[in-house]
Order: structure tokens, then C-alpha cells, then sequence
């Protein structure tokens, strides 16, 4: 009986020796990076916002008046070659203006109503845009701003991600070469930051369209991601 547990015990000390060189060969060496990729894109497309106001004594006259204004700078800026998909109505008010003199009960002097839209259209047509509205509506037209982005920024998203692969494959080459080892498979990639179109202001190519010049500037779409590579 006592050389049957012996033996046992002896077994179940092979038994665990032999288990420990499996996990060793399992463990495999891993390398992270990160890698950035970033692509200049011309400001293509712009987006202008104007409102159409006019004042009167009563608020069916302002209304009337405003909405009359607005039909027209509204035929004009599509014969002017906007698309009329592209138009879109941004805010609506009527409301009463009052005489605050000095000493007196402020009283209502009659109402102003308003529209506001938005064009987006490309950058070259922007300012033709401005000029026909403002010729269009006179004194009673006001320009609200103009921004400017990219009409198709997945085109720019997608060469930013592939130089930011690109870079974090050559980062992690160089390591693997001053540790003596080799590149491996990728086990794993995450990006970390989203190609947000960002403005900079150098070199920035100017836009003449009838008497308005428009600066549209270039935007830098970066995309960041982290690679993990086995090495060999």
C-alpha cells in the first residue's frame, strides 16, 4: 500500500512539471503603438445664412410684407444657381416693438416679422449668393454669417486612416528591429480620435464671385489609432 502511494505522488509530480512549458509557449510578446494620419482638404462648400425682416404697424402687414420679400430673394437666389433642395428655412418670428421714451408707459409702435435661410452651395457661387439676396431684398435683407466645410470629407477620412495605420505599422517595425525580433500579425486596433475636419488659416486660396471675396481656407482631417502587433 505504501508503494502504491509513492508511486501515485510521483506520478502527480510529473504530471504538474509537465503542464508548466504548455503555458510558457503560450505567452507571446505583444508590442502597442499609436499612429496618426492627416490629410489637407480644400473648403469646397458654403454655408449662408440670411434673414429677410421688414417692420409695419400691424402684425398681418409685417407678415405679409416679410413674407413677400422672402418669396422673392427666394426665386432670385435659385435663379442665381442655387438648388432648391439645398435651401432650408432657419428661424420664423413675429414679434412687437414698443416706444420705451422716456416718462411714458411703453406702448406697442408696431410689429417686425422675419425669416431666416440657409444655402449651401458650393464656395465659388457664395458670394454670388450674398449679392443677389442683397439686390434683391435691399433694406430689408441681412447676411448672418457664411461658414465653409467639405462637401465629401469620407474620401479625407478614409486616406487619413490609412496613413494612420500606415505609421503606426512603421513605428512598431522600428521597435521590433532594436528589440532583434520581428513584426507579427495584428491583434488588435482601436482608433482614438475621429477625423474631425479642423481649420487652419495658412495658405488659405481666395474665391472672387461678383463683388465679395471669400476666404474658404483649407481643413486638416486627423485620424489617430492604437495597434497592437505580435512579435516574433
Amino acid at each position: 500500500m505504501k508503494m502504491l502511494l509513492v508511486a501515485a505522488a510521483a506520478a502527480l509530480t510529473i504530471v504538474g512539471l509537465s503542464i508548466a512549458p504548455a503555458e510558457a509557449a503560450t505567452a507571446k510578446a505583444q508590442i502597442t503603438v499609436t499612429g496618426t494620419g492627416q490629410v489637407s482638404v480644400k473648403r469646397d462648400q458654403a454655408t449662408t445664412t440670411l434673414t429677410v425682416a421688414v417692420f409695419d404697424t400691424t402684425a398681418k402687414a409685417a407678415m405679409s410684407g416679410a413674407t413677400r420679400n422672402f418669396n422673392s430673394v427666394r426665386a432670385a437666389i435659385i435663379a442665381a444657381g442655387a438648388r432648391e433642395d439645398d435651401l432650408t428655412t432657419a428661424g420664423l418670428s413675429l414679434y412687437p416693438e414698443y416706444d420705451y421714451s422716456s416718462g411714458k408707459t411703453p406702448m406697442i409702435i408696431g410689429y417686425r416679422a422675419s425669416v431666416a435661410l440657409s444655402v449651401v452651395t458650393a464656395v465659388n457661387l457664395a458670394a454670388t449668393i450674398v449679392d443677389t439676396a442683397v439686390e434683391t431684398g435691399g433694406d430689408t435683407v441681412s447676411i448672418n454669417g457664411i461658414s465653409f466645410d467639405t462637401a465629401n470629407p469620407d474620401a479625407s477620412s478614409a486616406t487619413a486612416r490609412s496613413r494612420a495605420v500606415a505609421a503606426a505599422k512603421a513605428k512598431a517595425r522600428a521597435y521590433a528591429k532594436e528589440l532583434g525580433m520581428k513584426l507579427g500579425k495584428v491583434v488588435k486596433i482601436t482608433e482614438t480620435s475621429a477625423p474631425i475636419p479642423t481649420p487652419i488659416y495658412a495658405g488659405a486660396d481666395k474665391v472672387l464671385a461678383s463683388s465679395v471675396a471669400l476666404d474658404p481656407g483649407t481643413a486638416k482631417v486627423s485620424v489617430t489609432v492604437e495597434v497592437s502587433f505580435s512579435l516574433l
